[in-house]
């Protein structure tokens, strides 16, 4: 980072090929809800990617809107 920040004034713009310029669309709150209806394991990506904050997960149960929130933990007496 510091070296980004040090050769700042040093870089110089080039244009990009936009011949096979792909992008994705821009999300939004419903693309964070969850399926209770479908495993974890299915939903993860969906999950990791979700902001708490600005973009949590969320689902909707019993006619009620529940948040979930993510946190990886590092546990030592488990194993990869």
């Amino acid at each position: 980072m510091n070296f980004a920040i040090e050769e700042f004034e040093n870089v110089v713009p080039e244009s990009q090929n936009n011949d096979n310029a792909t992008y994705y669309e821009r999300r939004t709150p419903e693309d964070h809800e969850i399926d209770i209806k479908r495993s974890i394991e299915e939903q993860f990506d969906k999950l990791r990617i979700s902001d708490e904050k600005r973009f949590p997960s969320f689902f909707y149960f019993r006619n009620k809107k529940y948040r979930i929130s993510l946190e990886k933990i590092i546990d030592k007496n488990f194993q990869e």
